[in-house]
């Protein structure tokens, strides 16, 4: 997800500055893999990588990993921003909470360059949280918007972000952009479908399997129409890593493709083989979810064209609003079970209805189309920090 993301970011601010050089810094093992998708066609990027940290398992460790890294970024952004020249433009595609605060208090000292930050998933928990950690990152953020900087914008990944932000009071309209950031490369492309599937209905869990996706409800669902799998009406399916909180859940009902082992990858050709041959994909997120976060799982299943079954969630409801029917919403799993049940009864699917669906998804799908977003985030840079050619 993170190597697309930034992929297309990249690429999203070629066309809108496409006669600026990029320098894309990072982790050198990311740095390589995004350059991949640049071989072609770098122009005036330059790519420079540092060194990897190492994955830690240890509390104490991770903790002081933390400590380090933040001041470790002290160090980075007082050189790049030192450096910089007055028209440059700083993008930051990811940053630690902590190391947040460091920014935005160098950004006093250094007014210039202007400055873009991509807000990933864990800004989310300044209005929803589960866990003590959760709310400890909320804080932060909060603090965060509370230090005002001169030309530092907040760029959020989905559209319903600015009006939750700006009407929390934590930012202003001035300070905040949004543009739905696909995880997928270009959408325009013919997508490669895998065998027809004329047996049974099959409907499949994307991307990571775990407990803070509410993929346990994958399973129970699975109990809960045990008939329809048990005469091959229905194949479910968890198609990528399966996680640790998972296990106690798992059963012979849902089929994976990692042998059931734990936090195996599944590899990219199997994966997209496999998403490619369902015919809904189904999500579990809570109601709040993906408000102010874009979902890597949710961009598969449009590019791959799969009509949604899911539990009622406000991102799922906006998005169908402004788009037309892209599947199903569901008050809970009794509604989905009987849902499915409905579905299954006629393996030649309600044939109009369907095929709506996946046209509404079509023409989604040429929204997210990486011109178009452009346009979009340069309509919004242009008020906020000088007009672009």
């Amino acid at each position: 997800m993170h190597v697309l993301a930034n992929v297309n970011t990249i690429k999203i601010f070629q066309k809108v500055y496409p006669h600026e050089g990029i320098r894309f810094i990072s982790a050198a093992q990311h740095n390589a893999k995004v350059k991949t998708y640049f071989t072609e066609n770098a122009g005036d990027i330059s790519f420079e990588g540092f060194g990897n940290r190492r994955k830690l398992k240890s509390k104490l460790w991770i903790g002081l990993s933390l400590f380090k890294k933040g001041f470790s970024d002290l160090f980075f952004f007082r050189r790049i921003l030192a450096s910089a020249k007055p028209e440059d433009l700083l993008v930051v595609s990811h940053i630690y909470p902590h190391s947040l605060i460091f920014l935005k208090f160098l950004k006093k000292i250094y007014p210039n360059p202007n400055v873009v930050l991509l807000l990933h998933g864990e800004v989310e928990y300044m209005f929803f949280f589960k866990t003590h950690s959760q709310r400890l990152i909320g804080y932060i953020y909060r603090f965060c918007f509370g230090i005002k900087a001169k030309n530092f914008y907040n760029l959020f990944l989905t559209k319903a972000s600015t009006d939750i932000i700006v009407n929390s009071g934590y930012l202003s309209e001035s300070e905040v952009m949004a543009i739905e950031l696909p995880t997928f490369v270009g959408s325009s492309q013919q997508v490669e479908l895998g065998p027809p599937v004329q047996e049974a209905i099959r409907i499949g869990h994307i991307g990571s399997a775990g407990i803070r996706k509410n993929v346990d409800q994958l399973y129970l669902l699975a109990n809960k129409i045990i008939d329809q799998i048990s005469r091959g009406r229905v194949k479910l399916s968890a198609i990528g890593v399966l996680e640790h909180s998972i296990v106690p859940h798992l059963n012979a009902l849902v089929e994976n493709f990692v042998g059931n082992q734990i936090d195996q990858p599944l590899d990219r050709l199997s994966y997209d083989l496999e998403v490619s041959r369902l015919d809904y994909s189904i999500f579990f997120y809570s109601e709040n979810d993906f408000l102010l976060r874009s979902s890597a799982a949710f961009f598969d299943a449009i590019y791959y064209e799969k009509p949604i079954i899911a539990l009622y969630n406000k991102f799922f409801a906006d998005t169908f609003q402004k788009n037309g029917k892209l599947g199903f919403l569901c008050k809970d799993l009794d509604e989905m079970k009987a849902l499915i049940e409905s579905l299954s009864s006629d393996l030649k699917h309600p044939a109009r209805d369907y095929e709506k669906m996946v046209g509404n998804i079509k023409d989604y799908k040429r929204k997210l189309g990486l011109d178009y977003i452009a346009q979009d985030l340069k309509s919004q840079l242009s008020k906020r920090i000088v007009p672009l050619n």
